[in-house]
């Protein structure tokens, strides 16, 4: 595994979409100013990608059921997307409406780092299998 590099048209799609404040292209760093449309949209770019193959969003606790509809609308195709929410047991009507929009969630970016692992290994032995 290893972070993508995004194509240069979606560089500018993603320039264009963020504020100047907001770090990084990959991972994109909202400093606690991301809503749920802007997060839908950086998600839709990373879609758009040939080298994107999966997501990892980290979303706050306190904000987390604004988030389910945004990202349940979303086509990812078949690319995976996991949540890392700091403080989930707090949050559990939000964790549950995620999980139920077939995102899991999980409580530190190691879990999710460690999940994200997984499916890449059996999604490869998969693939090796059926050739």
């Amino acid at each position: 595994m290893r972070l993508s590099e995004l194509e240069g048209h979606l560089k500018e799609r993603l320039k264009n979409l963020l504020p100047d404040y907001v770090s990084g292209m990959n991972p994109v760093d909202f400093t606690f100013s991301q809503d749920a449309e802007t997060v839908k949209k950086t998600i839709e770019i990373g879609v758009d990608s040939q080298d994107v193959s999966s997501f990892i969003v980290v979303l706050q606790a306190e904000i987390l059921e604004s988030y389910v509809d945004a990202l349940q609308s979303i086509d990812y195709k078949g690319k995976p997307i996991i949540a890392c929410v700091a403080g989930k047991e707090f949050a559990m009507q939000g964790v549950i409406e995620m999980e139920k929009a077939g995102i899991p969630v999980f409580s530190t970016p190691e879990a999710v780092a460690d999940a994200l692992a997984i499916m890449y290994r059996h999604n490869k032995r998969v693939k090796r299998e059926r050739a």
